[in-house]
């Protein structure tokens, strides 16, 4: 197990209030656990904060009753956005259209804002304003490999934030099992499973790999009932908003890309899609249906969420 995090007598010291973002996900969680363990919350006022986008897995939403909110205790808050209370739902039929890999509006509605109306509600004074705490690991990427413990403000809440803290950020995935196995502490079911995810968040998310988009056709047929349902309501309302542009494609959840001309898939084709093998390859299906989305991308970006960003499964 690495040693204590190289700032964590600094965090004390300041005795600012501690802000953790949570997202049920192994990483998230063995940082809850390390905070526990380092008794943090006898010198800091801590907060554990999960943004809940109403667009979880069943599993997800059982792991935080059962498991999270019991280890966070009081200190545990769900958020949301008050403008849609039902998460993801009310955010695409609001926009008339379905977030994509260059058009990540759901992070921002659901998941930052909602974390920042929470900091304004605690209505630090200027002169200590919080600390927010995020389970990111160096290992995870080349991108998060150059991120530092602990450094000045934070892109999620600019002006509200003093610090931006990884305590975990030298951990590698062994460490993470290690602190979950120490504290008696089993990580989602989502993980655990034979077709076990790799990725803990919006599911499905926009920026699901191939594999993912299968289990979820396979193993929860309902969920693909209910993207064709609001497919079907964002596009009649779509014609509503953008009368003016009546050949355009309508609104899907996922999209993909043909030739460099862009085509929207509606979630049966995609699910078809992802029982072939070789992308396709041979079923009438020839090409990629997603182009690779940056390496840090939306909830990424933030550690709200975990998404292996290694690459796609095809």
């Amino acid at each position: 197990m690495p040693a204590k995090s190289t700032f964590i007598d600094e965090v004390r010291e300041s005795g600012r209030t501690i802000v953790a973002s949570v997202s049920g996900g192994k990483d998230s969680t063995a940082m809850v656990l390390y905070l526990k363990e380092q008794e943090i919350e006898r010198t800091n006022p801590v907060h554990y904060v999960w943004a809940n986008t109403v667009w979880e897995a069943p599993e997800l939403y059982d792991y935080i009753e059962t498991t999270l909110k019991p280890l966070c205790g009081e200190n545990f808050h769900e958020v949301r956005n008050p403008k849609y209370p039902n998460g993801m739902v009310d955010l695409v039929k609001h926009k008339g259209a379905f977030a994509s890999r260059l058009m990540r509006f759901c992070t921002e509605n659901l998941k930052t804002t909602p974390i920042k109306n929470f900091i304004k509600s605690l209505e630090l004074p200027p002169d200590q304003l919080c600390i927010n705490a995020v389970g990111i690991r160096a290992a995870e990427s080349k991108a998060r490999s150059q991120m530092m413990e602990y450094e000045p403000g934070s892109i999620l809440a600019k002006n509200l934030v003093e610090y931006t803290w990884r305590p975990l950020i030298h951990y590698t995935v062994q460490d993470v099992v290690d602190l979950h196995s120490k504290a008696g502490v089993k990580p989602c079911s989502l993980y655990l499973q034979e077709t076990g995810v790799k990725r803990i968040g919006c599911f499905p998310c926009v920026l699901s790999s191939k594999a993912e988009i299968k289990k979820i056709a396979t193993e929860y047929p309902e969920i693909i009932d209910r993207i064709e349902s609001l497919e079907k309501e964002v596009s009649e309302i779509a014609e509503i908003k953008r009368p003016d542009r009546p050949n355009k494609s309508p609104p899907t959840f996922f999209q993909a890309k043909t030739g460099g001309k862009g085509e929207c898939w509606p979630i049966r084709k995609v699910a078809a899609w992802s029982q072939t093998s070789n992308h396709g390859s041979g079923r009438g299906y020839q090409f990629d249906l997603f182009a690779a989305a940056p390496e840090e991308a939306g909830c990424m970006m933030f550690g709200l969420c975990e998404h292996d960003v290694g690459g796609q499964n095809g």
